[in-house]
């Protein structure tokens, strides 16, 4: 019978303790680490949402599609702006990163008309 309730109070403080650690934060974090952490996680993964598929260029201007959306520079996307394209990447950024996305595999040049 002790020995029941010796385990099952055993058994109730490693819980316990468990649960405790889940909860509370690191002492030794400086203030609001654990919210710039999520923050740039967040960011990382908007980041890799972004998808170049095609740079146009007909000689007077430049333009990127992104996500399935005919882009300039300047233009804001789902938080980051286009900042420079390139002839095989371009440059998206907002306050904290900027981010270079290049194109893979064959590139086609062609003319293009003046009004893609």
């Amino acid at each position: 019978m002790k020995a029941t309730i010796y385990l099952s109070t055993l058994c109730l403080m490693v819980s316990s303790m468990v649960s405790a650690k889940q909860t509370l934060p690191d002492p030794t974090q400086p203030k609001g680490a654990a919210r710039s952490a999520a923050n740039s996680s967040e960011q990382a993964d908007a980041f890799n949402n972004l998808k170049l598929t095609a740079i146009m260029d007909n000689g007077q201007r430049k333009s990127a599609i992104i996500n399935g959306r005919l882009m300039q520079v300047g233009q804001k996307f789902s938080g980051f702006t286009l900042l420079k394209i390139d002839e095989s990447s371009v440059l998206m950024g907002n306050e904290q990163e900027q981010r270079r996305f290049a194109l893979f595999g064959k590139t086609i040049k062609k003319e293009a008309s003046n009004d893609f």
